[in-house]
């Protein structure tokens, strides 16, 4: 319960960290574009951003502990390959309809693909990591 909690918390960290790092960094610019001013909230939100990272990091270890065994391959490998199918099967469809039914900058989803597949690549080698059996 502990390993599920801590590897949790620190996936969704770093799902959360990477968003912020490639949103609220390196392309930063593109959110302050005026001609897409009216996409997005007054004020910040990174408080619920924080504690929906840390939940969906808690669902994403709790979902590897599930299905590690069936994971081929070594500690690391597993999480990599945790991590990005779970992008590939989530995250990358959500991202292409919301490009599709919303007018988005083109720019802006690129962003959250890149930033994503990072952030879940990296969540699922700290899950591993911190909750596969052969760590213990």
């Amino acid at each position: 319960m502990l390993r599920w909690f801590i590897g949790g918390f620190l996936s969704g960290l770093s799902i959360f960290i990477f968003h912020w790092f490639f949103s609220g960094i390196i392309f930063k610019k593109l959110y302050l574009d005026p001609n897409f001013s009216s996409f997005w909230r007054k004020g910040s939100g990174m408080l619920q951003f924080f504690l929906i990272s840390i939940f969906s990091g808690l669902l994403f270890t709790l979902t590897f502990m599930l299905v590690f065994e069936g994971i081929p391959g070594t500690v690391i490998l597993k999480g990599i390959y945790y991590g990005l199918f779970g992008w590939l099967v989530f995250l990358l469809p959500t991202y292409i309809t919301q490009d599709i039914f919303v007018n988005f900058p083109p720019n802006i989803v690129g962003v959250w693909l890149l930033q994503s597949f990072f952030g879940y690549g990296v969540a699922g080698i700290i899950t591993s990591l911190i909750v596969s059996p052969a760590m213990v």
